[in-house]
């Protein structure tokens, strides 16, 4: 290095620098990134999972003049029947949502 002129040393010295900056800011720019795409994922997934638990209902019994035949869907759980509405989002935007009882048993 000591002989080179100073010109390529300033130009080497500036170089390793801008690199270097450079470097960090790829690197901030990416961890920025994934921090905003974790988070809006789990509010994606958040905001999903609320909605679908307004259409799921619980009844102990039900009689066949209160079904309403309009797309809905009735599974037998324990001692009375779901009522899974035809507005549960089942797939949102790459989200895939399901219904499992408390042992892990896959309902809807």
């Amino acid at each position: 290095m000591k002989n080179l002129s100073i010109r390529l040393k300033i130009t080497i010295w500036f170089s390793a620098i801008l690199v270097l900056v450079v470097g960090i800011t790829f690197t901030t720019i990416f961890w920025i990134n994934r921090s905003v795409m974790q988070k809006n994922i789990k509010d994606n997934l958040i905001k999903t999972v609320e909605d679908n638990v307004d259409e799921v209902e619980f009844f102990d019994s039900l009689n066949e003049d209160s079904i309403d035949y309009d797309g809905d869907i009735y599974i037998s759980y324990k001692d009375g029947l779901l009522e899974i509405d035809d507005d549960f989002l089942d797939k949102v935007n790459g989200i895939i949502t399901a219904l499992y009882s408390e042992n892990g048993t896959l309902l809807y």
